[in-house]
């Protein structure tokens, strides 16, 4: 785990993969089998701090799928505005699968063509003063061979199931975050438009106070200019 360049070790954690199956499933089964994987493809938040970075890797083999989705928020009102970081994969020989710069969100599928440790990092070095929120899912499909292949239906089926129902979770993460993201945009904006909206009332209570004053003392001035100029003609 590389936290703010402090740690040489990147997390180790496995993507959320179907598993061969080599019985037969009851209903029952086949409802809680469904159900773990369901569970094992939640999203993860992570915590960017500021000018810091987080990194983890996978193991793959050859023909392994592998795909990551990220979102970046914040997690405090009033604090909404640059959500952008950097992103990349980079396969065991070291060369990036992909490299992006200046991202708020982001769905990056790719195939293994080398096995042994896959390595993706969240940074935020280069773009804010502030910590960011990043919600991630990552999942992926072990490649089996033709030979190894289930042949029950019911296992198919059951993998076919394992697979929807990770992508509906990613998605309904991805909205979770993008919502708390637009609600943090839009309160920041009323409470800026609010102050702002104080602030003109202030000048323009100031700048009322000020005119009386000045006419006034501007008519105080006028008649004590008669008063004197009346004094001397006589």
């Amino acid at each position: 785990h590389d936290n703010s360049k402090n740690s040489p070790h990147p997390r180790n954690r496995r993507a959320s993969t179907p598993t061969a199956f080599t019985m037969r499933f009851t209903t029952a089964s086949t409802l809680l089998a469904a159900s773990t994987l369901f569970g094992a493809a939640l999203a993860h938040n992570i915590q960017l701090a500021a000018h810091g970075r987080e990194c983890f890797h996978e193991n793959l083999h050859i023909d392994d799928k592998m795909t990551v989705t990220f979102q970046v928020g914040d997690r405090e009102f009033g604090s909404a505005g640059n959500l952008d970081i950097d992103f990349w994969i980079q396969n065991p020989s070291g060369n990036y699968e992909t490299h992006e710069r200046s991202i708020s969100n982001g769905d990056h599928s790719f195939t293994a063509k080398h096995d042994g440790k896959y390595l993706y990092c969240f940074s935020n070095e280069h773009w804010s003063a502030s910590s960011k929120d990043v919600s991630f899912n990552v999942h992926g499909i072990v490649y089996v061979p033709e030979a190894e292949a289930p042949s029950d239906p019911l296992e198919a089926e059951v993998r076919q199931l394992s697979e929807l129902l990770a992508q509906v979770k990613d998605e309904q993460s991805y909205i979770i975050v993008r919502e708390r993201t637009h609600r943090n945009t839009a309160e920041s904006t009323n409470g800026r438009v609010k102050w702002w909206s104080m602030f003109q009332m202030g000048v323009l209570v100031g700048e009322g106070i000020f005119q009386v004053w000045w006419l006034k003392r501007f008519f105080e001035v006028g008649k004590n200019s008669a008063e004197r100029f009346g004094v001397l003609s006589r």
